[in-house]
């Protein structure tokens, strides 16, 4: 998108009250008296602040959406309680400190959200067999003269529980559309749904698997889960690395997986859209 003069007023606006709103929070954190907590918010501030001030480049906000995304799931253990069992009341500085990044964040949301806007072109580019990040995993994952036809379940075993055991979910919602990056994801160790649905369905595709396909599916209750549905040898294996069950829990026909599986008890009530780097299918309007 170009941006024109109004565009720019705005957003030089804009960075300026995210200055404004992060010296407050440094001052804040300089009376926190806590030298674990301070020491901790204030490298998650340090890295916050690079991300912010990099509006000042249209192609930053992009990567400042997915980055700070990961960056704040990623300061969840800074905020837990010292004391195990015991949860922030309102007042403290963890209260103080995580209202204020959601504010910050809030304001912003629908900036981030029109730079986030993809196309269906663009969607099923986020499925990659030819990331570095995903080849890489993928190597590591598969054995020494690797074969589709005799190593391809086992490997795909190893990836499913790679990306079940090793990524923790962020089941969060801050009203902010965002996807994270292969990169983004090995480092901040942390992805929604969708995001482990694509890493997965990348490292399958880059083992062989190339039906697999990252599922958008509406459950019983209205909302929506990403899964993988996959292909071989004239069976479909349905994944879901969010909850991380047994890898052959549901394997059959298609029909069959898709009655057996449930999300915390809520059953599949209809796929919206399925899609890889090679395919894009919409369901329903």
């Amino acid at each position: 998108m170009v941006f024109g003069t109004g565009s720019r007023l705005k957003r030089t606006i804009a960075e300026k009250e995210i200055l404004r709103s992060i010296s407050a929070l440094e001052q804040h954190i300089s009376r926190e008296v806590n030298p674990r907590l301070r020491s901790d918010l204030s490298g998650q501030l340090d890295l916050v602040k690079s991300r912010l001030l990099s509006l000042a480049s249209p192609k930053g906000l992009v990567a400042e959406n997915a980055q700070l995304r990961g960056e704040i799931h990623g300061m969840q253990p800074a905020f837990e309680p010292l004391d195990a069992g015991k949860c922030p009341q309102p007042g403290t500085s963890l209260d103080a400190t995580l209202r204020l990044y959601k504010a910050i964040l809030s304001r912003y949301a629908p900036v981030i959200n029109e730079k986030e806007e993809k196309t269906v072109g663009a969607i099923k580019a986020l499925v990659s067999k030819d990331d570095l990040t995903v080849q890489s995993i993928a190597l590591s994952l598969s054995p020494a003269n690797y074969s589709y036809a005799t190593d391809f379940l086992q490997a795909a075993e190893r990836a499913y529980r790679y990306v079940s055991d090793e990524i923790a979910n962020a089941d969060i919602d801050i009203g902010i559309s965002f996807w994270l990056t292969p990169k983004e994801i090995i480092s901040h160790k942390v992805a929604d749904d969708e995001d482990k649905a694509i890493f997965l369905c990348s490292l399958l595709n880059c083992l062989g698997g190339e039906d697999a396909s990252c599922v958008i599916a509406e459950l019983d209750d209205a909302s929506t889960h990403a899964l993988v549905l996959a292909g071989f040898k004239g069976n479909f294996i349905f994944l879901d690395p969010v909850q991380g069950l047994p890898f052959n829990d549901f394997v059959g026909s298609k029909s069959e997986v898709l009655a057996k599986y449930s999300y915390n008890g809520r059953r599949i009530k209809g796929l919206l859209y399925k899609f890889n780097s090679a395919t894009y299918e919409q369901f329903r309007e």
